[in-house]
Formats: C-alpha cells, sequence, structure tokens
C-alpha cells in the first residue's frame, strides 16, 4: 500500500518539474530526470533503514518542496512560453533547463543543511511546543491549495478523463471504502476458494487526494 502510493508521487513531481524547466517532451533527458528521483529515493531508503532511524517506510519526494521550486522557477527565469526553444541548437537547449536545476539544486542542498541543523542542535524539540495539530492542519491545506492552479492547468488537458478521475476517486474513498471485494485464494487445507476482503480500505486512494 505504501509503496503504490509512493510510486505516483516519485514519477508525478519530476515530470511536473521538468515541464518548468523549459524541457521538452521528447527529451530524452525527461527519463533521466524520473530514473535520477526514484535511484536517489531508493537508496536514502536503504540508509535510512540501516544507519537512520530505522522506520518501515520508503523515502520517497517531498511535496513540500514543490511550491518554492515552482516560485524559484517562475521568479528567477523567463517563462518557457517566451523562449523560442525550436531555433535553439541542442546545446542551448540543454543550458535553459541545466541552468534552472542548478538553481533549484542549490535551494534544496541549503534548505537540507538548515534541516539537519535543527534536528542534531535539538531546536525541533523546542518548536514542537507550538506545533500543534491546529498550526499543522491549515499548513497543508495551504501546500494543496497553491498547487491548485497547476493541478487545473494539467486537467484542463482532457477534461474527460479529468472529471472521471474525480468522480472515481470521491466514488472510492467515501462510498466504497467498506464494501467488500471477492477474490480468489488459495490455502492448503481449503484450496481454492473465494475470499471477502475490504480491498479500498487496503489500498485506499483518500491519502494521496
Amino acid at each position: 500500500q505504501h509503496f503504490l502510493i509512493f510510486i505516483g508521487g516519485t514519477v508525478a513531481t519530476p515530470l511536473t518539474v521538468v515541464s518548468l524547466m523549459c524541457m521538452e517532451g521528447s527529451d530524452p533527458r525527461r527519463g533521466d530526470v524520473v530514473s535520477t528521483t526514484i535511484f536517489v529515493s531508493g537508496l536514502i531508503t536503504i540508509l535510512q533503514s540501516t544507519f537512520g532511524i530505522r522506520l518501515p517506510i520508503v523515502q520517497g519526494v517531498n511535496f513540500a518542496y514543490l511550491m518554492p521550486t515552482i516560485t524559484i522557477l517562475s521568479m528567477s527565469f523567463p517563462t518557457c512560453d517566451s523562449l523560442n526553444l525550436e531555433n535553439m541548437t541542442l546545446a542551448q537547449k540543454e543550458e535553459e533547463w541545466q541552468m534552472r536545476m542548478r538553481e533549484i539544486q542549490g535551494a534544496i542542498a541549503v534548505s537540507a543543511i538548515f534541516q539537519v541543523f535543527v534536528g542534531y542542535t535539538g531546536l525541533v524539540g523546542l518548536v514542537m511546543r507550538w506545533v500543534t495539530p491546529l498550526t499543522i492542519i491549515p499548513t497543508i491545506t495551504m501546500l494543496g491549495l497553491a498547487l491548485f492552479s497547476l493541478g487545473t492547468k494539467q486537467a484542463a488537458t482532457h477534461w474527460g478523463i479529468s472529471s472521471l478521475t474525480l468522480l472515481l476517486l470521491v466514488l472510492v474513498s467515501q462510498y466504497l471504502k467498506n464494501l467488500k471485494t471477492p477474490l480468489p485464494a488459495f490455502t492448503g487445507p481449503k484450496g481454492f476458494h473465494i475470499v471477502w476482503i475490504p480491498l479500498f480500505t487496503y489500498f485506499p486512494v483518500s491519502k494521496r487526494a
């Protein structure tokens, strides 16, 4: 369940970012970015489960960095629509998106160092006195609302598929979560038989939503 949720976000996030880096849809480097993201996520998962706090989770992409990334790209660089990519050479196109990627990498590195500093100095313990669910919920809500415009832009490419996805999301997460589904199973004493399991509870979609 955790892995299925993880893989969707890990693939969707780099694809969203590379589109803002003026990387063309036919550029094979898009696949390199996705592959690198999955590889690094697996590497960090091994490190944290071996030498770190050993939580039984898969380390994936942090959505909290997505909105700052979009802000940096939109404020520090010209928009992709203003660039004449068709008349650029391959080297010029690569420099355009690599320049943006270097900017994002530097910002993430600095923020990561700050997080390590806060964690090792124990400042997070002092901050947790004031960080309650009452403060976390508005923060998560603001992150979701900030990404709303990006989601609607992607949904506008095909409203039929987008509407069907939204309908199925609400239907499965709100009305079918307790519905038991028959599935074939095999055990030694019983052999082949049918078991009824709450399939949509085991593989929920509401967490990603």
